[in-house]
């Protein structure tokens, strides 16, 4: 099952992870794995876009797992201190269920 690591830089601004839907079906990814690297970040995947304390707040070294495209699609996130923070980002297929099959 092929898959794609990504770095994404989380700033002041909510912003998501860089993927369109062509990308994201072209490649069979259905599922996000995320590692919040550095620095802590606040989420939504709702389409509503975080502010600094207000969603779902991840901590470094925390981990969020993202299914299906439309919710990888709506994921935004934003820095919740003041520096940027890194995430690691792994794309895959996911299991036929996380797929909608």
């Amino acid at each position: 099952m092929p898959t794609t690591f990504a770095s994404v830089t989380i700033g002041a601004v909510a912003g998501g992870l860089g993927k369109t839907a062509r990308q994201l079906r072209a490649a069979n990814h259905h599922k996000a794995f995320v590692e919040v690297h550095t620095n802590g970040i606040a989420w939504r995947d709702d389409g509503t876009a975080p502010t600094a304390t207000v969603g779902h707040l991840v901590a470094a070294g925390g981990t969020i797992t993202i299914r299906g495209i439309s919710r990888i699609l709506a994921f935004q996130a934003i820095r919740s201190g003041g520096a940027d923070a890194t995430l690691r980002v792994t794309y895959s297929a996911g299991t036929l269920e996380e797929r909608g099959a």
